[in-house]
Protein backbone atom coordinates (compact mmCIF):
# COMPACT_ATOMS: atom_id res chain seq x y z
CA UNK A 1 0.00 0.00 0.00
CA UNK A 2 2.97 2.17 0.82
CA UNK A 3 4.41 1.72 -2.32
CA UNK A 4 1.37 2.29 -4.12
CA UNK A 5 0.82 6.04 -2.52
CA UNK A 6 4.29 6.60 -3.26
CA UNK A 7 3.88 6.41 -6.93
CA UNK A 8 0.63 8.08 -7.15
CA UNK A 9 2.59 10.73 -5.32
CA UNK A 10 4.04 12.85 -7.73
CA UNK A 11 0.60 12.71 -9.40
CA UNK A 12 -1.74 14.03 -7.30
CA UNK A 13 -4.71 15.12 -10.01
CA UNK A 14 -4.30 12.95 -12.21
CA UNK A 15 -8.21 11.35 -12.73
CA UNK A 16 -6.77 7.98 -13.53
CA UNK A 17 -5.41 7.73 -9.99
CA UNK A 18 -8.63 8.79 -8.34
CA UNK A 19 -10.33 6.64 -10.09
CA UNK A 20 -8.52 3.35 -9.53
CA UNK A 21 -8.29 3.90 -5.90
CA UNK A 22 -12.03 5.27 -5.78
CA UNK A 23 -13.06 1.81 -7.16
CA UNK A 24 -10.36 -0.10 -5.07
CA UNK A 25 -11.92 1.28 -2.02
CA UNK A 26 -15.53 0.73 -2.71
CA UNK A 27 -14.87 -2.93 -3.49
CA UNK A 28 -12.48 -3.52 -0.64
CA UNK A 29 -12.65 -2.45 2.93
CA UNK A 30 -8.99 -3.37 3.58
CA UNK A 31 -8.01 -1.69 1.16
CA UNK A 32 -9.74 1.56 1.86
CA UNK A 33 -8.78 0.93 6.05
CA UNK A 34 -5.38 0.99 4.59
CA UNK A 35 -5.30 3.58 2.18
CA UNK A 36 -6.60 6.06 5.26
CA UNK A 37 -3.52 5.37 6.80
CA UNK A 38 -1.36 7.54 4.16
CA UNK A 39 1.63 5.07 4.53
CA UNK A 40 4.34 6.24 1.77
CA UNK A 41 7.15 3.68 1.63
CA UNK A 42 8.82 3.10 -2.28
CA UNK A 43 10.02 0.15 -2.41
CA UNK A 44 13.00 0.04 -4.08
CA UNK A 45 14.39 -3.43 -3.79
CA UNK A 46 12.62 -6.74 -3.41
CA UNK A 47 12.86 -10.19 -4.37
CA UNK A 48 10.14 -11.69 -6.85
CA UNK A 49 8.47 -14.77 -8.43
CA UNK A 50 7.78 -14.64 -11.80
CA UNK A 51 6.42 -17.34 -14.17
CA UNK A 52 7.27 -16.95 -18.18
CA UNK A 53 5.67 -19.17 -20.04
CA UNK A 54 8.57 -20.18 -22.26
CA UNK A 55 10.72 -20.74 -19.51
CA UNK A 56 9.14 -21.49 -16.48
CA UNK A 57 9.25 -20.04 -12.97
CA UNK A 58 12.20 -17.65 -12.12
CA UNK A 59 13.07 -16.34 -8.74
CA UNK A 60 14.88 -12.97 -9.06
CA UNK A 61 15.85 -9.67 -7.38
CA UNK A 62 15.36 -6.05 -8.79
CA UNK A 63 16.31 -2.48 -8.11
CA UNK A 64 14.42 0.13 -9.20
CA UNK A 65 16.43 3.81 -9.84
CA UNK A 66 14.57 7.08 -10.49
CA UNK A 67 14.64 8.70 -14.37
CA UNK A 68 15.44 12.26 -12.83
CA UNK A 69 15.33 13.47 -16.09
CA UNK A 70 11.66 12.00 -16.66
CA UNK A 71 9.25 12.94 -14.36
CA UNK A 72 7.22 9.89 -13.07
CA UNK A 73 9.34 7.27 -14.66
CA UNK A 74 11.91 4.32 -13.02
CA UNK A 75 14.03 1.61 -14.53
CA UNK A 76 13.82 -1.59 -12.86
CA UNK A 77 16.66 -3.78 -13.12
CA UNK A 78 16.12 -7.56 -12.67
CA UNK A 79 18.71 -9.79 -12.27
CA UNK A 80 19.24 -13.80 -10.69
CA UNK A 81 21.45 -15.52 -8.03
CA UNK A 82 24.51 -16.76 -10.73
CA UNK A 83 24.43 -20.65 -11.10
CA UNK A 84 20.64 -20.82 -9.83
CA UNK A 85 17.77 -22.07 -12.34
CA UNK A 86 16.44 -18.54 -12.71
CA UNK A 87 20.02 -17.39 -13.77
CA UNK A 88 19.75 -19.92 -16.83
CA UNK A 89 16.06 -19.03 -17.24
CA UNK A 90 17.42 -15.62 -17.84
CA UNK A 91 19.72 -16.90 -20.77
CA UNK A 92 17.58 -18.93 -21.94
CA UNK A 93 15.21 -15.74 -22.43
CA UNK A 94 18.44 -13.56 -23.99
CA UNK A 95 18.76 -16.34 -26.30
CA UNK A 96 14.65 -16.70 -27.29
CA UNK A 97 14.81 -12.99 -28.14
CA UNK A 98 18.12 -12.98 -30.35
CA UNK A 99 16.46 -14.99 -32.77
CA UNK A 100 12.68 -13.53 -32.65
CA UNK A 101 14.64 -10.38 -33.54
CA UNK A 102 16.90 -11.94 -36.13
CA UNK A 103 13.25 -13.41 -37.81
CA UNK A 104 11.92 -9.78 -38.16
CA UNK A 105 12.41 -7.51 -41.50
CA UNK A 106 15.14 -4.84 -40.67
CA UNK A 107 13.47 -1.67 -39.33
CA UNK A 108 13.10 1.47 -42.36
CA UNK A 109 13.48 4.93 -41.76
CA UNK A 110 10.33 7.29 -42.15
CA UNK A 111 12.35 8.11 -46.15
CA UNK A 112 12.49 4.46 -46.75
CA UNK A 113 16.22 4.65 -46.00
CA UNK A 114 18.12 1.40 -43.67
CA UNK A 115 19.53 3.40 -40.27
CA UNK A 116 21.57 0.66 -39.82
CA UNK A 117 23.49 1.16 -43.32
CA UNK A 118 26.31 3.21 -42.95
CA UNK A 119 26.14 6.39 -45.60
CA UNK A 120 28.96 8.04 -43.90
CA UNK A 121 32.00 8.20 -46.77
CA UNK A 122 35.01 8.13 -44.99
CA UNK A 123 38.08 11.29 -45.19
Amino acid sequence: MGNLRALSAPFPNDPRVTEIVGQLAMHSPAFATLWARYEVRPRTSEDKRLFHPQVGEMRLHYEAFTVTSARGQQLFVYSAEPGTPSADALILLRGIAAEALADRPPVRASNGADPSADTTTPR
